[in-house]
């Protein structure tokens, strides 16, 4: 009995409008929340929880402005699973949020510092092309070559990238002419 009211209310605290009332006692009608709520606990709950939230639209859990502010509050008390994503939906604009690449590369910071793998790699796009810090390939290699040996494909990709930038730098090709292609 008591465990299924701590469930409740922290459905309340956490979820902000994913309750629906069923026979006048309050029932969670999605099913990845329920999932979060049964089998996790502590930021990991409210992760998973802001996490479908943000990705559902389809369901009936659907809220991001909640699922937004949550991961956000999780990021703030450096919970690296939140920091990565927020970080990288600042990259490219998803879930609402606004596209920050400083952000992004603050978040990302964060998280690669805490082992997140995948936060390695978005680090390493952000220092290959500049955005929200000055262009750095070295920093953009160590990275990229720190994700592919942590199993992280896109690693490969961030190397295979650095590796053809580098050789822009080298042989930029031809300079074209004011009368070129008259």
């Amino acid at each position: 009995m008591v465990k299924g009211l701590i469930k409740i209310l922290i459905a309340l605290l956490c979820l902000d409008g994913a309750l629906v009332y069923s026979q006048g006692a309050p029932a969670i009608k999605c099913p990845c929340i329920n999932r979060a709520l049964q089998t996790l606990s502590g930021d990991d709950r409210q992760f998973e929880a802001a996490r479908c939230q943000l990705e559902s639209p389809a369901s009936d859990c659907h809220n991001p402005t909640a699922g937004i502010k949550t991961m956000t509050q999780l990021a703030d008390n450096n919970y690296p699973k939140a920091q990565y994503l927020i970080g990288h939906w600042s990259m490219s604009g998803k879930a609402e949020l606004k596209v920050n690449y400083k952000k992004a590369l603050s978040l990302l910071t964060k998280a690669a510092g805490q082992n997140i793998v995948a936060a390695y790699h978005d680090l390493g796009w952000l220092y290959e092309t500049g955005k929200g810090t000055r262009s750095d390939l070295d920093k953009a290699l160590a990275l990229s070559t720190k994700a592919e040996a942590a199993g992280d494909i896109r690693g490969k990709l961030g190397l295979k990238r650095i590796e053809l930038a580098r050789l822009k730098l080298q042989y930029p090709g031809p300079k074209k002419n004011k009368t070129d292609g008259l």
